[in-house]
């Protein structure tokens, strides 16, 4: 991969490099640590998506969430799960010295600056010192706009193997590019079908330089053809109507129609990309760096200044999108979750290179303008929520015996957080049920959600009693805004269409107002708290079996 001619050096100040490096790394932890709305807090921040790694505690401490659905059912099947295996060893060994909202933080740095750091070496490469820095922000700033560097998932871990990747290749050092794919499959393995796919089409163009393109087409044909026949032969089976189906939902939880699929434009959005991920602020960004893309298709012709490799991966990934796609849509949105930001980052920081490149301050300014922009968009649009609030509720159950088991409503965001802040078990939480569906049928979950709802919509006593002691239920949260009107009036959004029984239940019995959990809990919690017009209720279970 030739470095591009014109490159223009620049005597490196050290001054100005570390104080870059210092406001990049600053961004970073603000990033990490500020909520929606303005709101710094650097440990009851976390992304929703994180709420369910709590399963870590348990690989740290097994006397914690012994009773867990998720974490039995993630103890039998880690074997086979290679990147919760390794993610399980990073946090069992960071649990030991730190809290997870903490940890996550720790991991989600390590990862992101990483990243950056192969990013910066790819732009000194091809970039003189000041915009090699401008080229790193970009990056940085587009991918802190995404999901992946917050919650220490392995969703950063995909971003590191990607740049990694990418930076190795061009370099052809292609033994380390098959250690980032090595590593890919470790914690973020659905990535590494593209990373392959582009490692082959490096030997390839290395190889057949004369014959890239036939060979290419000729392989890519006869895979389409070895895909046709095997979906003519497992497309009536029903697992693979569940393979095809698998969280694709997912990808159009902002669209009025629900799931097609079928739809050209919906493909190009949801699952290229993936503008139904992440958060606003990725969308926005995502429309600009598309638009200036297509201004710089429409007024260059020259496109040697974008290095080879970027090129190579954005056709791996396409070719493996192409065949993995029919099979199961949301593996195949994987293949550009990562590549494709990538390249758009790529596309249009080579090209502003042209404009940009011999001037010695400049870069350096717009550096600043959008490290400024980002700060002040990041708390407006991000999916980071703060949880401070309920430190008085996590503080309580942070009291109670490891084993205890902690119900209440299954919409409730505070139930969800509650493994995740005080390591304390809890019955069932709609936020589980992607990670359930992992190990336990549909219609074990089914019936589990209905046996909670129908338990704090009860009309007497009694049907909770039952509930506690089959379920050996040590502590139950009630919340008022579950019984209210509006409520009832959200009730058609808010449940699936496989439970109108118990919706119509539930309907009936916040018309008649005959919940009797929520009467008991008015007169015997133990801890009474109000949350933004929600009154929320701790009960034990004891007072309601001895009543």
């Amino acid at each position: 991969m030739a470095t591009p001619a014109g490159r223009i050096k620049v005597k490196d100040s050290w001054i100005r490099k570390t104080l870059w490096i210092v406001i990049l790394f600053a961004v970073v932890i603000y990033a990490q640590c500020v909520c929606r709305g303005f709101d710094f807090q650097p440990f009851y921040s976390v992304y929703t998506d994180a709420t369910n790694m709590y399963v870590f505690y348990h690989g740290a401490d097994p006397s914690y969430f012994v009773k867990d659905l998720i974490t039995i059912g993630h103890e039998k099947k880690i074997a086979w799960m290679m990147p919760s295996a390794s993610l399980l060893v990073v946090y069992s060994f960071l649990l030991k010295f730190l809290m997870l909202p903490t940890a996550i933080k720790v991991v989600s740095f390590f990862l992101c600056v990483s990243s950056v750091v192969f990013i910066y070496w790819l732009a000194r490469a091809l970039f003189s010192f000041s915009y090699a820095f401008f080229f790193s922000g970009l990056f940085l700033m587009y991918f802190l706009s995404m999901d992946s560097f917050f919650g220490g998932m392995g969703r950063g871990f995909g971003v590191l193997c990607t740049v990694s990747f990418l930076f190795f290749i061009f370099k052809e050092r292609l033994l380390l590019a098959t250690a980032s794919i090595l590593l890919s499959l470790m914690f973020y393995r659905t990535i590494s079908v593209s990373l392959v796919m582009t490692l082959l089409l490096v030997f390839i163009s290395m190889k057949y330089r004369e014959n890239f393109w036939k060979i290419v087409v000729v392989c890519c044909v006869a895979a389409i053809a070895g895909e046709v026949f095997l979906l003519h032969s497992v497309r009536s089976l029903p697992f693979f109507t569940w393979l095809q189906n698998f969280q694709t939902y997912k990808f159009y939880l902002r669209e009025s129609l629900g799931c097609g699929g079928s739809d050209p434009l919906s493909v190009l959005k949801n699952f290229v990309f993936n503008l139904n991920e992440h958060s606003d602020l990725y969308r926005y960004l995502s429309y600009a760096f598309m638009s200036a893309a297509v201004i710089i298709m429409l007024m260059i012709k020259d496109w040697s200044n974008i290095p080879k490799a970027a090129w190579l991966m954005l056709l791996g990934a396409t070719i493996s999108f192409i065949l993995i796609f029919p099979l199961h849509p949301t593996t195949a949105s994987r293949q550009f979750v990562f590549t494709m930001p990538l390249f758009l980052v790529m596309l249009v920081g080579c090209n502003v290179y042209r404009v940009l490149g011999h001037r010695k301050v400049l870069p350096e300014v717009l550096l600043g303008i959008l490290v400024f922009g980002f700060m002040v968009a990041h708390p407006l649009f991000n999916d980071t929520n703060s949880w401070r609030a309920y430190e008085r509720i996590y503080a309580y159950f942070g009291a109670v015996p490891k084993d205890a088991m902690i119900a209440g409503h299954a919409r409730s965001r505070l139930l969800r957080t509650i493994p995740f802040f005080t390591k304390r078990q809890i019955f069932y939480s709609e936020k589980m049920r992607d990670a359930l569906l992992m190990y336990y049928s549909p219609q074990f979950i089914r019936e589990r959600r209905l046996i909670n709802l129908n338990a704090f919509y009860a009309d007497s006593l009694e049907a909770v009693k039952d509930f506690i002691i089959k379920n050996k239920i040590d502590y139950l949260i009630v919340e008022s805004k579950y019984y209210d009107e509006g409520y009832r009036n959200e009730l058609a959004l808010q449940m699936n269409a496989d439970e109108s029984q118990s919706l119509l239940y539930i309907k009936d019995r916040l018309r008649l107002r005959k919940c009797a959990l929520l009467k008991f809990a008015e007169a015997n919690y133990v801890l009474r708290q109000e949350v933004e017009g929600n009154v929320i209720y701790l009960l034990k279970a004891e007072s309601i079996v001895s009543n």
